[in-house]
């Protein structure tokens, strides 16, 4: 195993105590394990901040793009540079 996935169903248990501290706990073990974290399901804004207040390594949802062909992809990742 070299990276983990959460769902954003698990993180969106972030504004509850209980909810927050064991996706901290999650995110801290993938971490010490150096794994690198994705969270995928990502398509509001608010979902967006909460994804970079935790620190994962990898946003994945609508909110950043639609699946794309070959072709977008490339026009998508040039827009970047």
């Amino acid at each position: 195993i070299d990276g983990v996935k959460y769902d954003i169903e698990f993180s969106e248990q972030l504004n509850t105590d209980v909810g927050a501290k064991l996706f901290s706990s999650c995110l801290n073990i993938s971490k010490t394990l150096k794994h690198k974290t994705v969270l995928e399901g990502v398509e509001t804004e608010e979902q967006f901040n909460l994804a970079m207040q935790s620190s994962v390594d990898y946003i994945q949802g609508f909110y950043i793009s639609k699946p794309l062909c070959n072709d977008d992809l490339l026009d998508f990742l040039k827009a970047f540079h």
